[in-house]
């Protein structure tokens, strides 16, 4: 039923303050928001206030990346990594968001390394795939750990037929696979975030779908199949 959907995702939560960043004082005016409890209002400002300012600041970029790492022991590093590559290949806010744009467009494996080596050296995805979810959250879930553990254990209880009739299902490979994991977790959540528009009064994007998913997992509650 999606009444334990809509549970979840009213139980989403991913406080961050971004003066934790050991490296903030380098970035005057920057790393000063603070997301508060972290819910689902307040994490759809983050996303608003990125959208403003993706276009022409690097530094709300940067924001992003510790925002995403927030929980992990290694977001000083993650950030500062993103910082010196996105300095090393010289690309401005402009040539970030229209890269990303790129990719949100073709939603393939070459766009999407296009927009990631401009951010990372590595080819770790998660991090890369949270500013099409930021630009985009109706199309666009995040990805990471959390959601692809619960894919791995739940995924198979959550198969269904979308609305063109065909067979429709979580995917299982590994979460840094952009073609394997992050292109068919896209599809389905967006096929189950139509799903759950229709049978309950409340709008939902793929990137709530995602919530819900990632709460679930966290929090050890289940989610009913769809079907």
């Amino acid at each position: 039923m999606p009444h334990t959907w809509q549970k979840a995702l009213d139980k989403y939560e991913y406080p961050v303050r971004l003066a934790k960043f050991k490296d903030r004082q380098m970035y005057p005016g920057w790393f000063k928001c603070d997301t508060g409890n972290g819910d689902r209002a307040r994490t759809i400002e983050f996303e608003e206030r990125f959208r403003r300012l993706a276009p022409d600041h690097l530094e709300v970029w940067y924001e992003v990346v510790f925002w995403k790492m927030h929980s992990q022991g290694r977001r000083d590093y993650v950030t500062r990594n993103a910082i010196a590559n996105i300095n090393d290949s010289e690309p401005t806010a402009k040539r970030l968001y229209e890269l990303c744009l790129r990719y949100m467009a073709h939603q393939d494996r070459r766009t999407f390394r296009d927009f990631q080596k401009n951010l990372f050296p590595s080819d770790a995805v998660p991090v890369a795939a949270t500013f099409p979810a930021f630009l985009c959250p109706d199309d666009f879930p995040m990805v990471d750990n959390q959601v692809a553990s619960w894919v791995k254990a739940k995924g198979h209880h959550h198969i269904y037929r979308n609305s063109s009739g065909m067979v429709q299902w979580p995917p299982i490979t590994g979460v840094n696979s952009v073609s394997g994991f992050v292109l068919p977790w896209y599809e389905w959540c967006r096929c189950t975030a139509r799903i759950l528009s229709q049978r309950t009064e409340r709008h939902w994007r793929a990137r709530d779908v995602e919530m819900a998913v990632f709460t679930a997992q966290r929090d050890g509650l289940s989610l009913n199949p769809l079907r």
